[in-house]
């Protein structure tokens, strides 16, 4: 029938036939894909495109022809802009060096007349193997695909009954340097709890101001004092290892006296912000099993969280005593709850991630050490106490013993008012959200001012940095399960535009991997899932 004009049915058939073999392989399951031998894919490859050429010439007595050539008669690469710039019709990389006599081949780059389709062969033995790709590529990443491609077929060379997915893709380059960055052991003092880093403090430097707001003004002996009292009571209802309870009040001193209270009673803290829609509030407390909460104002009788037992801290550090103002014994360890926080529920269920104290011990002592953090710094609350960003900071400036301020509700929004705020207060070290940092980077006052660092994350910055700034922006990146950083990057402040924003490295105790869906590591450029280890 060579040449003739063929049935419908014959077509069809035909056409079912090759489809059938694309879904035997494209069907495998996980298991069997990873099972499967480089043989026998080549077995099947080999009856698809027997069944290929027959489509091939069935098409001939199809008025679409020329497209279904097209389609079928190499792979293509689709790749960015840089290929404008290529003006051969053909580009030789160079040869490669194989070990084994079979093969002489050579990679090549042919792109047709718009120069943005790129065919990658590799000719062994007059026989040419397509390199097969659907994802945009960089002409710099190209090389690297190149040598991914080449270790692949000197791998199936010589261990060609082996199973494709212990094909090794990575250099060892790559392996070393994943070595290296991982390599991020450091002692810290484990067996520590958080206000037990405080305590130290409060009893080195008791005359020292802890916290400023518009309000008023405590220092680190009054704030040991007045979370002892409230610590007292809270072991007197029954808190202890373990029994959460929660905070229910907008950043205030009497915000830091409660969680630092529910510690040193041997509880965890889990906050709630005021802001958050009472049905979710009243979810996140059902979740918790909560059966105490600490507030700094009486609760509306229409709120759901009003049928709970609370203690009012202001009102209740005012009233009339005898007041315990002796330092509980400890009675919790490392191991032991610190808090609890609630994700966003973007899976439309908020999630409660529990934080014990020896992981946000070692977040301390790395943010300590990282920036440089002592008793002289100045530091400041932006964060809603629900946010994780709530937690790197305040814990690492109280083991510090530095100076916090609470930043004023109505500099919130305002960026002008906020730079004058923190040059007023001569605040060395903060975190801003993306949102705010977008917006402070096109004031003039962000060259005035003193801080040293900038932290954020989240988000990607969109404005350029035209001329230097007196201080470097961190991204630091994590989740709540990592107690809320694992991995920091310094952002290059000529760049912010354009440059890519990487998540950096990993912190002190922390490992960080991309794997690929059978849990193998990826290579440099190559997408695949964040998995992560460590405190």
């Amino acid at each position: 029938m060579r040449g003739g004009i063929y049935p419908l049915e014959t077509i069809i058939r035909e056409y079912v036939e090759s489809e059938i073999i694309v879904n035997e392989l494209m069907g495998l399951s996980n298991v069997q894909q990873v099972s499967i031998s480089f043989l026998a894919l080549i077995s099947m490859c080999e009856k698809f495109y027997k069944v290929q050429d027959y489509r091939l010439e069935v098409s001939n007595s199809i008025k679409n022809r020329k497209a279904i050539l097209k389609a079928e008669a190499y792979t293509q690469l689709r790749v960015d802009d840089a290929m404008n710039k290529i003006s051969d019709e053909q580009i030789i990389l160079k040869a490669i060096n194989i070990d084994s006599k079979d093969i002489d081949p050579k990679i090549c780059l042919k792109h047709s007349s718009d120069k943005r389709d790129i065919a990658v062969a590799l000719n062994m033995n007059n026989v040419t193997f397509f390199l097969s790709a659907k994802l945009p590529i960089s002409l710099t990443s190209l090389e690297v695909t190149r040598e991914q491609y080449i270790r692949s077929i000197r791998y199936i060379m010589s261990n060609h009954n082996s199973r494709i997915s212990e094909i090794n893709l990575l250099s060892d380059e790559e392996i070393n340097l994943f070595q290296m960055v991982n390599q991020t052991k450091k002692d810290f003092p484990h067996d520590l709890c958080v206000h037990q880093m405080f305590e130290l403090q409060a009893t080195k430097n008791p005359n020292s101001i802890a916290i400023t707001s518009e309000e008023d003004v405590i220092t680190y002996f009054e704030l040991e004092r007045r979370s002892n009292i409230v610590a007292n009571e809270l072991r007197r209802r029954g808190i202890g290892p373990n029994v959460l309870v929660g905070v229910y009040m907008g950043l205030s001193i009497e915000y830091v006296i409660g969680v630092l209270s529910i510690l040193k009673a041997g509880g965890g803290y889990v906050p709630l912000d005021i802001n958050y829609p009472q049905e979710r509030l009243a979810l996140m407390c059902e979740e918790a099993n909560l059966k105490l909460l600490l507030t700094n104002n009486s609760i509306d009788i229409n709120n759901p969280l009003q049928e709970y037992e609370t203690i009012d801290v202001g009102s209740f550090l005012k009233s009339r005593g005898p007041h315990d103002e002796s330092r509980p014994k400890l009675v919790n360890n490392s191991l032991d709850l610190a808090y609890v926080i609630f994700t966003s529920g973007s899976t439309g269920r908020p999630k409660g991630v529990q934080v014990q104290h020896e992981g946000l011990v070692n977040l301390i002592d790395w943010h300590l050490g990282y920036y440089n953090i002592a008793s002289n710094i100045s530091t400041m609350l932006f964060a809603s106490i629900a946010f994780g960003a709530s937690v790197w900071e305040l814990w690492p400036y109280l083991a510090a013993g530095s100076k916090i301020y609470i930043t004023p509700d109505d500099h919130r929004k305002k960026v002008e008012q906020l730079c004058t705020w923190i040059i007023s207060n001569k605040i060395d070290i903060c975190w801003l959200p993306v949102s705010i940092v977008n917006r402070l980077l096109k004031e003039d006052l962000a060259h005035s001012l003193p801080i040293k660092y900038l932290l954020t994350g989240g988000e990607k910055l969109r404005n350029p940095i035209l001329s230097p700034l007196p201080f470097e922006i961190i991204n630091q990146y994590g989740q709540s399960e990592t107690t809320v950083v694992m991995m920091k990057y310094k952002i290059p402040s000529r760049s912010l535009c354009n440059h890519p924003h990487y998540i950096g490295s990993p912190i002190q105790n922390t490992q960080v991997y991309i794997l690929g869906e059978q849990g193998e590591l990826q290579p440099i450029g190559v997408p695949g899932e964040l998995h992560i280890s460590g405190a």
